[in-house]
């Protein structure tokens, strides 16, 4: 099954390219079409990524932020895999998780550093662990 955090329609960030995207290449079972999404609609993931890197989360509801940060945690994986990374050895896992880094609200941060720094830290909600992806087969 496959699910998109969104907020409402005047949200700081709009999800819903993301969302159609998450529709289209992910299966019932959660398993991501990466070759797909590069070679029919990566222009349209790159432009979520800009939305992502450009927003702004000073003024977001907790609602808003918390999808915000989910999201862009989950955008970010799948990109370090469009890159070339992996999650599938330890030493692999920790080169996307803890130095692969994208522009996310304005600066350079790592998967790590959105989950632990940002949602866990912040938001304590333990529901968050559920909704992030681990780009991982086991």
């Amino acid at each position: 099954m496959t699910f998109v955090l969104t907020c409402s329609a005047h949200a700081a960030v709009d999800h819903r390219l993301w969302g159609t995207l998450l529709h289209r290449y992910v299966d019932q079972n959660g398993r991501v079409a990466y070759r797909d999404l590069r070679t029919r609609d990566y222009t349209s993931f790159a432009e979520y990524l800009k939305l992502l890197a450009e927003a702004k989360v000073e003024g977001m509801s907790e609602t808003e932020e918390k999808a915000f940060w989910i999201n862009a945690y989950n955008a970010i994986i799948i990109q370090g895999v469009l890159n070339g990374h992996t999650a599938e050895s330890f030493l692999s896992r920790k080169r996307l998780f803890s130095r692969y880094a994208l522009s996310l609200a304005g600066r350079e941060r790592t998967p790590d550093e959105v989950e632990h720094q940002i949602l866990r830290k912040k938001f304590r909600d333990p529901r968050v662990h559920f909704a992030l992806v681990c780009a991982s087969t086991s």
